[in-house]
């Protein structure tokens, strides 16, 4: 079940990979489909992306 707030955020179809692979618009990117890395994963290594915080002030 999606939240009634996210659900006006997300479009009609949702697509995540499971495995090893990426599902790409080739047509639309030609060259980024060709990169051998993509981001947008729902593993631990994917998800975990480090922060870096610049505060001049602090």
């Amino acid at each position: 079940m999606v939240e009634p707030h996210i659900r006006e955020r997300i479009g009609d179809l949702i697509v995540a990979a499971r495995t090893d692979f990426a599902i790409v618009r080739s047509h639309v990117t030609p060259k980024l489909s060709r990169l051998i890395g993509h981001h947008g994963s729902l593993t631990a290594d994917e998800q975990l992306v480090p922060l870096l915080v610049y505060r001049p002030d602090a």
